[in-house]
């Protein structure tokens, strides 16, 4: 075997190889995507700059060459940065034809300025071979024809549409048409006719490979189909105007296009067919100067008060699609997508009618992302789509300006097995629950041999205020026996309703499998009395024994420290203590500082600085005694959690709250292998520069020895 082929069959080996490896990825810069290593003119001004001449040599490498041999060549670019590969690439024609089945681009399209722009569009013609994905990308005729030349292995590109007269048809046809590995297109827009026009382009062309065809060894002609797996359509950043979308033609595109399995909608309304004429009086603002928040909830109020006029329901029309249907006499049957396997709606709003039709015809569907805007959906609609979607395995919903009604209880009664990731990151309102008479009644339906609902979950996150003391608690804890990831968000005061409940807390189920726990604390205000039963709550946390990372609020270490429970007051008033002495030692070095400005008697200086080392050794003393590992030490608000390694403590962000050095008191007693710790920035002042010292100081002086990394205010 020549050298030629040794190499040629090298790179196809590491090609192969090159997904599994996650083969880091650059952002090219107008001026970083030409490194000054590389001449635009190739490679012989790096060559004519190393002096070992056998590296500056043309001549082939030899044929056992270790750069040819595979295993040693992934284990080599495995450790190399991005940068380090195009140095790689500057040393030898050899070593750049080697290193460059692993370089991948991944650029912005400089469109400010035109000499910005010529020197991007330069460095375009030196590297385009290189990128793989390209961004706000005008579809300017001129544009689309030098990407068409220069990046011949593109396979993700994003459009940004601003004006009509930017778009042009026949242009942006013929450029898809050329991008045979295009896999990926991202569209915004500021207009309605811009969004209408691109989908029709996508409807419409023909990859050049798919007009010829492919004779196989059995003589039989298999067209080439487009390669497009994901299509992300939303409304431009900057756009005021109401946006809108016709599903009709969406579904030409993807019938048109059938190995699109992700499907993403952002910030836009979807429609049926025309726009009614009766929902024309009203013209939601998507994107103002106001900000985000008061958007969505002008946005909200606004499609409301619309779906009022049209009678409750909003613009909601019979499904009827005459282009993709498959008609017979007397009857009309849907077009059935069986490639989407995703699904991401992110600010959409659309009827309730629409969206069961969209997710009934995905019997495929595995990922559901579903943050409406102003839609309502009701309870009635998880039944439907469920028993449609067999094959679901993700689902999160976004429901914090509400709109979107669920019982999780039924929903994971009727759920397929495959679910494994259950996430309501944040929740407004009662419209998503978690009630107990659900739960038994769910728990009646199924045997000890079959699965419980819930009972498949991997990854749950729970943030819909739910009590600690609910049931819905306990019920993760008994039942959700496959979680390796928790977030949930509870309320431990009882000040607004009385949970009467006097059942203990079971052993958590997942036990010897969650390795990440995270609490967060929904507070109400005037929120004042503390409930006690939070404690027996937090003292099962010793039976996770695999848990790694925890994420805690700071203000619940606070709440459980200063509580009343008799169980815990010897702890508290050792934390007292701690803290008092911190502040005559502070107050000890506060008169030492003065003694020297003041010119003090040098006798009163060595009293002083004695009195200092005795209060240390005293407190050295009582800390000894406190983490003393011999069970003589008072029970600690937080239980022995040994395999903790990494802990963060998070604020709350709509109260002021502030850092103190007892917390981390509370977490090196109960987390002996503790390695890192993590403090949020809205703990800390806002000239925290002071507190930072103070606190990070104190710290090493008592726990330095232990090798615990303190990080303040990064998370």
């Amino acid at each position: 075997m020549s050298n030629t082929d040794t190499l040629s069959l090298t790179r196809d080996c590491l090609r192969d190889k090159k997904v599994a490896l996650a083969v880091p990825r650059i952002g090219i810069h107008p001026f970083l995507l030409c490194p000054r290593h590389i001449s635009p003119a190739g490679p012989q001004r790096a060559l004519t700059m190393n002096k070992d001449p056998g590296l500056a040599s043309n001549a082939p490498p030899p044929k056992h060459h270790p750069l040819l041999i595979p295993e040693i060549m992934l284990m080599i670019v495995c450790h190399l940065a991005p940068k380090e590969i195009l140095i790689c690439r500057g040393v030898s024609k050899e070593w750049r034809e080697i290193f460059a089945p692993f370089l991948e681009l991944h650029a912005i399209y400089w469109n400010h300025g035109a000499i910005f722009k010529a020197k991007f569009e330069e460095q375009l013609e030196t590297l385009g071979q290189y990128v793989q994905s390209l961004k706000q990308v005008y579809p300017i005729q001129a544009d689309l024809e030098r990407i068409q030349r220069t990046c011949p292995d593109l396979s993700h590109i994003g459009f940004f549409m601003r004006d009509r007269e930017m778009l042009r048809s026949q242009a942006l046809i013929k450029f898809l048409e050329g991008m045979l590995k295009l896999e990926r297109i991202d569209v915004f827009s500021h207009h309605d006719q811009l969004v209408t026009a691109f989908l029709f382009c996508l409807a419409t062309y023909q990859p050049v490979s798919s007009v010829s065809s492919i004779i196989t060894s059995d003589s039989k002609r298999h067209p080439v189909v487009p390669l497009l797996r994901r299509l992300e359509i939303g409304n431009a950043t900057h756009s005021r105007v109401s946006p809108s979308m016709d599903w009709t033609l969406l579904e030409v595109v993807l019938k048109k296009h059938p190995l699109i399995s992700e499907l993403t909608l952002r910030d836009t309304t979807v429609r049926e067919g025309s726009r009614n004429s009766s929902d024309q009086g009203w013209s939601p603002v998507t994107r103002s100067p106001l900000g985000s928040r008061i958007q969505r909830n002008w946005n909200t109020m606004l499609d409301r008060i619309a779906a009022s006029r049209v009678g409750g329901g909003g613009v909601q029309a019979q499904y009827s699609s005459p282009v993709l249907s498959t008609t017979t006499p007397g009857t009309v049957a849907p077009v059935i997508f069986d490639h989407i396997q995703s699904i991401t709606l992110h600010n959409i709003h659309m009827s309730e009618e629409l969206f069961i039709n969209i997710v009934s015809r995905c019997p495929a569907l595995k990922t559901l992302d579903l943050n409406m805007s102003g839609s309502e959906l009701s309870m009635l609609v998880w039944p439907e789509c469920l028993s449609y979607c067999r094959q679901l395995t993700s689902i999160t919903i976004g429901n914090e300006y509400g709109g979107t009604h669920m019982d999780i209880a039924e929903f994971w009664a009727l759920a397929p097995p495959t679910l494994t990731t259950f996430h309501v990151p944040r929740s407004s309102n009662a419209d998503i629950f978690f009630p107990a008479h659900s739960l038994h009644s769910s728990l009646n339906k199924f045997t000890k041999s079959d699965l419980c609902p819930g009972s498949t979950l991997v990854s749950l996150e729970l943030c819909i205020g739910i009590r600690v003391v609910d049931k819905g608690v306990r019920y993760v804890m008994a039942h959700c026996r496959s979680l390796e990831r928790l977030v949930i968000g509870v309320q431990y005061f009882v000040d607004w309703e009385e949970v009467e409940d006097s059942d203990a807390f079971p052993n958590w189920a997942c036990g010897h499998l969650l390795k990440r726990l995270e609490l967060r604390s929904i507070y109400r205000r005037y929120d004042q009395h503390f409930d006690e039963r939070t404690h027996d709550f937090m003292r099962r946390l010793e039976d996770l024994k695999v848990l790694e990372s925890l994420i805690l609020p700071a203000k619940l270490l606070c709440d459980l420290s200063e509580s009343q429970h008799e169980d815990y007051a010897a702890f508290k008033d050792l934390l007292d203590q701690l803290d008092l002495r911190a502040v005559l030692r502070d107050q000890e070095k506060a008169q030492m500082a003065s003694s020297y400005v003041s010119s003090l008697l040098l006798t009163e200086t060595a009293s002083t600085i004695q009195q200092t080392d005795q209060l240390q050794q005293t407190q050295q003393q009582q800390q000894g005694h406190v983490w003393s590992r011999d069970g003589s030490s008072p029970l600690n608000v937080i239980p022995p959690m040994p395999s903790v390694q990494e802990v963060t403590l998070t604020s709350t962000g709509n109260m002021r709250f502030q850092m103190q050095m007892r917390y981390l008191h509370i977490l090196m007693e109960a987390l002996p292998n503790l390695k890192t710790i993590w403090t949020a920035i809205g703990l800390f002042d806002m000239d925290c520069i002071p507190r930072f010292k103070h606190i990070h100081g104190r710290f090493q002086e008592l726990y330095g020895p232990t090798n615990v990394q303190l990080n303040l205010g990064i998370a």
